[in-house]
């Protein structure tokens, strides 16, 4: 049998068995599933997730093994539309004769804006005697979460005999 009368699956199968690899390994290797490299070369392209994840499975297999991937999904292409593998092949790059530009230079006030003028959004009006009011707050707070454990910390650290110096003596009755 001849490679040009050879479908996808069976020369991807063939260069498989050739190289000595099994679908196990051709899965760990490729990340695709040993069921869709399985379809593949059985041809049965309808068990695969869709034709744009079929091309991609044909190509990167087809690469794995040495071959031309790129080719192969010509090749798919040509047998799934019954043409030649030649007709299906890309053009290149499509050229043109003529290019119609249409170039609109903004002046620079209007570069990023969309609008064409530069405008601050407003801000609200705060009411100075809360905003006074709620600083000075968190100006306590803050001075009395310092403060107080340091002053528990002293008298917990304070000497015993400074602590009893501290307490005053109550006279005796006699």
């Amino acid at each position: 049998m001849d490679d040009k009368e050879k479908t996808v699956g069976a020369i991807l199968k063939e260069a498989r068995l050739a190289k000595g690899i099994s679908l196990a390994d051709a899965e760990k290797a490729t990340s695709i599933r040993s069921r869709y490299l399985q379809a593949v070369e059985n041809d049965e392209y309808d068990k695969t997730p869709g034709e744009v994840f079929l091309k991609g499975i044909i190509r990167n297999y087809g690469n794995y093994l040495g071959l031309n991937g790129p080719e192969l999904v010509n090749e798919y292409k040509a047998s799934a539309a019954g043409m030649a593998a030649e007709a299906v092949r890309s053009k290149g790059i499509r050229e043109v004769e003529k290019v119609r530009l249409n170039i609109q230079l903004k002046d620079k006030r209007d570069i990023g804006s969309g609008t064409g003028r530069f405008e601050m959004p407003g801000l609200p009006k705060l009411p100075m005697k809360q905003c006074l009011a709620g600083l000075a707050a968190v100006a306590v707070l803050t001075a009395g979460y310092f403060a107080i454990p340091a002053t528990i910390n002293y008298f917990k650290n304070m000497p015993k005999d400074e602590a009893k110096q501290t307490e005053q003596v109550k006279p005796e009755a006699k």
